[in-house]
């Protein structure tokens, strides 16, 4: 139960840490900002409950003590940091899905018409901010008007071209 009630707060707090962050001024590179400031919270978060505050408790629970009770909070906290990192990745970039459902929900409950929707979807509103994405993140450069991708870029291509073919996927694209 401390874990669960702990974790929360932890991650509570970062969230709350980042819309203040986010009101102020939306960085540039999001993600690896939204990382710094989960895993500082979750780094230093149950030592200052534990130090600071103990006789602090939420619902008769009080903070980590045991190296088993940080063990279990800090893999809450973590499993949930990483869980929406994903979810905010779609939130961020605009995901093409994303888009389209926005679209036909802000089109009413008459819908939208296929060749307007077939108009609206561009490749300067689906595929050029995903292009400056990759720039931004340093996953590739644009090196004499082509995309290169850079080592961090390698990686990642050849972590997802793995994972496809343990699935058996195929190469995609």
């Amino acid at each position: 139960m401390t874990a669960l009630i702990y974790g929360t707060l932890l991650i509570l707090t970062a969230f709350l840490l980042q819309i203040i962050i986010w009101r102020i001024h939306l960085p540039k590179r999001q993600t690896v900002v939204l990382l710094f400031i989960f895993f500082t919270i979750i780094a230093v978060g149950p030592s200052i409950l534990s130090h600071f505050a103990p006789g602090f408790n939420i619902l008769g629970v009080g903070p980590p003590s045991t190296f088993y009770e940080f063990l279990q909070t800090w893999l809450f906290t973590v499993a949930v940091t990483l869980a929406y990192m994903i979810t905010y990745s779609a939130i961020e970039a605009d995901s093409p899905s994303l888009i389209m459902i926005l679209m036909v929900h802000n089109a009413g409950v008459n819908g939208l018409p296929k060749d307007e929707m077939e108009k609206k979807l561009t490749n300067d509103l689906l595929i050029l901010p995903r292009l400056k994405d990759l720039i931004t993140d340093n996953m590739a450069v644009l090196n004499q008007e082509r995309y290169v991708l850079t080592p961090k870029g390698i990686f990642l291509a050849n972590l997802f071209n793995f994972y496809r073919n343990v699935l058996g996927l195929g190469k995609g694209g």
